[in-house]
């Protein structure tokens, strides 16, 4: 990944950079700034490049830049519901990868500035402070007011998952958005034309992976045979425990932002329990009423208790023992000073009860992380009497070894060969690094080989195989491009010229109020922005009536199916488009307007472009 934005003085470094990784056999790189894709383009025409989702690549007319730029795979905004995706697909011949699992943002993806406004951490450089998961306060109309909402509950239709309840509660995390579970939408997305699909895991462990990718693998796999999903209630359960702020189908589904905003947590919670009724610190348990949909506890399940305020260190454990006593009612146990971190002390009735982790998932993914990734191998085994067994073997990076056994096949007597014997002599792959994924088994008539010969074979083929590097497509690479001949730049007057000054107007009333300001300030442009265009045609006659120029700044993200937009601003005739998004760009480049490229276009240096 080279998921940033580059700058002028970053460019050599940047350079070195994707020679090395064009030198190392990757076998794509995922970019987000216009810029380094020119730059990775012409350090390695061979290398396959990916537009990331910072690119903000949210239109067939914008993937035709990047298509021009080299781009092979666009990775979609998460923004983009399922129509709108089928629209994207039907417009375009690249790739197309989808988010399906994971963090969600509160703005568009690529466009949030928030973290660089509040935190001096730019989002697009990779330095989120995750200004989102913040706690804030509604301000309307200059008064503080108390955003509330119906609290949730839990429900058996959701596998235990939040749903909306009937009592109020004060919401603070008013811009944290659920996290994306698409599992049950994999189908839906392949018929709209997603070739790849994308599980965020930034900031994860390794168990997250194992658990997650065996889900969605499993989804997958059912969806590309038209199976139903294997996926059970327990499956959905397990998914919550790796981590969840609350599922949801994200934007897939059409915008819905009360659904997509809970307002109530920003971190994980997992699946929720019921409610502290008893505290009995001394004794080291408490009691529980329990939600109808709970799930099942165990010892070394991990516990947190919800106090409406996760800001704060909440108290939370290890479990010692759970024991139903009444309807509803469990007791919850947990271990001394010596055995457990939790202080019950801090614990209070009233107090939400979640099942954050659970032990034996915990453990079964640990074991599947821990575990040494094997390469898979397909084996072919032939031979015929009188002549040598041989064994063809192609591993998953696609080297291949070719042995020969050292003695003809025999006429077989008593005890011919057959695929048992194969399997359990020559595939026996034990502690090297391969694992079989298929044999081949070729044999004409009853012939025999010695064991011991079999497993001469195997080692031969062994050592053969994990001699050779994988292969790879030969690269040509090369270094010391300047910005300027990536990108020409625009040719530029003898005399430099004074800055000019530009306002960008949003209402008529703007626009009058600059008119006649405008022989005092100097002005010769005027940039409008008019968010809903009410008003955008008799503001450019204005403009226009007073001999200056007329300059029509574009929205900042053009979804597909809103290409009249463009059109509109077009019968307009304005003098320029200041465009703020790649679709607006391939759109009046066309045409032969005249364009600048708004702030919001992913470029970071000179070889991004200077038009």
């Amino acid at each position: 990944t080279f998921n940033t934005l580059v700058f002028d003085s970053e460019l050599p470094f940047a350079e070195q950079t994707l020679s090395a990784i064009a030198r190392a056999g990757a076998d794509a790189i995922l970019v987000q700034d216009l810029g380094a894709l020119r730059l990775a383009r012409a350090v390695c025409a061979q290398l396959p490049l990916h537009a990331s989702t910072q690119m903000t690549v949210s239109s067939p007319e914008a993937a035709r830049i990047a298509e021009e730029l080299g781009v092979t795979r666009i990775v979609l905004p998460r923004e983009l519901c399922i129509e709108e995706i089928r629209l994207f697909a039907q417009g375009t011949d690249l790739e197309l990868e989808c988010f399906v699992h994971g963090a969600l943002c509160v703005s568009w993806s690529g466009q949030c500035l928030t973290s660089e406004a509040l935190q001096h951490r730019s989002a697009n450089r990779g330095q989120c402070a995750q200004s989102c998961r913040m706690p804030y306060r509604l301000v309307l109309d200059g008064r503080e007011e108390l955003a509330r909402g119906p609290e949730e509950r839990a429900s058996p239709a959701t596998g235990g998952a939040r749903t909306r309840g009937a009592s109020n509660a004060q919401l603070d995390y008013l811009l944290s958005p659920r996290d994306l579970a698409a599992y049950d939408l994999l189908p839906e997305l392949i018929d709209a034309g997603v070739s790849c699909f994308k599980i965020e895991g930034r900031m994860k462990g390794p168990e997250y992976v194992a658990n997650v990718v065996d889900k969605y693998r499993r989804a997958l796999d059912a969806a590309i045979e038209r199976r139903a999903s294997p996926l059970s209630a327990r499956d959905e359960e397990e998914l919550r425990y790796s981590f969840s702020r609350g599922f949801s189908h994200g934007f897939l589904r059409g915008s819905n932002h009360q659904e997509l905003v809970h307002g109530l947590y920003p971190g994980h919670r997992g699946v929720l329990v019921g409610r502290v009724v008893e505290v009995h610190a001394r004794a080291r348990h408490v009691l529980v009423a329990t939600e109808p949909s709970a799930p099942e506890l165990k010892p070394g399940d991990r516990i947190l208790f919800d106090q409406g305020k996760p800001e704060d260190d909440e108290p939370r454990g290890g479990l010692f023992a759970c024991e139903r006593v009444g309807p509803a009612l469990l007791r919850l146990s947990f271990g001394g000073p010596d055995e457990s971190t939790l202080d019950l002390r801090l614990v209070r009735p009233g107090d939400v009860v979640w099942k954050a982790k659970d032990a034996e998932l915990t453990r079964k993914a640990k074991r599947i992380a821990s575990q040494e990734r094997r390469v898979g191998l397909e084996l072919r085994v032939r031979g015929a009497a009188g002549s040598p067994l041989v064994a063809e073997a192609k591993d998953d990076l696609g080297r291949s070894a070719r042995v020969e056994s050292a003695m003809p096949l025999a006429r077989a007597v008593a005890s011919p060969l057959h695929e048992g014997i194969v399997r359990e002599k020559l595939c026996a792959l034990g502690e090297s690094e391969f694992a079989l994924r298929r044999l081949v088994l070729e044999l004409e008539g009853s012939v025999a080989l010695p064991p011991q010969e079999l497993k001469r074979m195997r080692r031969a083929l062994i050592s053969a195989l994990s001699s050779l590097p994988p292969p790879r497509a030969e690269r040509r690479v090369s270094e010391g491009h300047a910005a300027d001949e990536l990108a020409p730049p625009l040719l530029r007057e003898r005399a430099p010229t004074p800055p000019l000054l530009v306002p960008l107007l949003r209402t008529l009333e703007q626009v009058e109020a600059a008119l006649a300001l405008a022989p005092a300030l100097g002005l010769r442009d005027i940039e409008l922005d008019f968010m809903e265009l009410v008003g955008l045609g008799v503001a450019v006659e204005k403009v226009r009536a007073a001999g200056l120029r007329v300059v029509i700044a574009t929205p900042r993200v053009q979804k597909p199916g809103e290409e009249g937009y463009d059109a509109r601003f077009e019968r307009l005739k304005p003098d320029g488009i200041l465009a703020r998004h790649l679709g607006a760009l391939e759109h009046f480049r066309r045409r032969g307007a005249t364009t600048a490229p708004g702030f919001t276009v992913a470029r970071g240096s000179r070889a991004s472009g200077s038009r």
